[in-house]
């Protein structure tokens, strides 16, 4: 557009233009495209005149839109700004702002994020923990020492994922040295394992259970939890039928169970018919559940295929779905 064009010579000309519009509509349009244009060219300047805008909320949209353009440009500088200037973050980070620093090398990211106010480093610095604990736990977690007690947390939980993922045995490894100081982040690992190799966080479930690890009673519902897809649901399942302890071996299947009908029930109630006798009774109603919330006219079919001594807990999970 012409004021566009404007912008690039005479940004304060142009935006004074585009702010003498008649039309509500067509002056915000064109002083958003002189806010891009002027911030794209000298970001610090184009935010502080912005800011002189009178109308609130028009000044709002427009700062936020020159702070996301300039963070494209130059993400150190607008986070600097940012950092300084604490009441323009919010209205940056929800028109999209966020998306500018995701781009980011991870350590500029963090970097940037470690200066922001309290509520706002995780927003920013999450998704980079997560990108570098993949290559660099150690220094992910060097980053850590900047967040309050409860952020840090969060963020190691991030952190222990992440690296899980990308480095199964020497993420379990790291955890399981770590046990007795952060005993959450075992749970934490294994989750990310699963999520890549379910069969191997399956085995190491099962080293835990053989070795009576600590804080291994968790394992087989978390490497249940993600089961993504009808094959592996049916091996996991069958795997999970092998687990010693009762009470473990029960909450992995309803689990299993669960999730395995909520996302294809038809597939789910072959199993379920094999094996419905290695199942707890009273778990039935739980699966029900899941099941008739996909599809519960299925579940209502199904019923025949359920053991006797457990299709009243079935029907009570049917009925669950009925009353809805």
């Amino acid at each position: 557009t012409a004021l566009g064009t404007e912008a690039e010579t005479a940004a304060a000309a142009a935006l004074k233009r585009a702010l003498a519009l008649a039309d509500s509509g067509e002056r915000r349009s064109a002083a958003t495209r002189v806010a891009e244009v002027w911030a794209k060219h000298n970001g610090n300047e184009a935010v502080a005149q912005l800011e002189l805008v009178e109308d609130p909320d028009l000044k709002s949209g427009l700062v936020a839109t020159a702070l996301i353009e300039w963070a494209r440009v130059d993400p150190g500088a607008a986070g600097d700004y940012l950092s300084k200037s604490p009441e323009l973050i919010e209205s940056f980070l929800m028109r999209g702002g966020l998306q500018s620093f995701l781009s980011l090398d991870p350590k500029q990211a963090l970097e940037i994020g470690a200066r922001l106010p309290p509520a706002f480093k995780l927003t920013v610095m999450m998704p980079a923990l997560g990108r570098l604990a993949a290559t660099d736990v150690e220094r992910a977690l060097s980053y850590t020492r900047v967040l309050p007690a409860g952020q840090r947390s969060q963020a190691l939980q991030t952190i222990a994922r992440s690296y899980g993922r990308a480095q199964p045995d020497a993420a379990l490894a790291w955890a399981q040295g770590l046990q007795s100081s952060e005993p959450g982040l075992l749970d934490a690992v294994l989750a990310g394992v699963a999520q890549t190799d379910a069969e191997r966080a399956l085995d190491f479930a099962f080293e835990q259970a053989r070795s009576r690890a600590p804080g291994g009673s968790n394992a087989f519902v978390i490497v249940a939890s993600a089961a993504r897809d009808d094959r592996q649901a049916a091996v996991m399942a069958d795997r999970l039928l092998a687990v010693e302890n009762e009470s473990q071996r029960q909450q992995a299947l309803s689990t299993l169970l669960s999730s395995w009908s909520r996302r294809n029930p038809s597939t789910a109630i072959e199993w379920i018919a094999a094996h419905g006798d290695a199942l707890d009774p009273p778990g039935f109603e739980a699966i029900a559940v899941q099941f008739g919330n996909r599809d519960l006219r299925t579940a209502v079919a199904a019923t025949d295929r359920i053991p006797p001594e457990a299709r009243r807990y079935w029907l009570v999970g049917v009925a669950q779905e009925y009353a809805k």
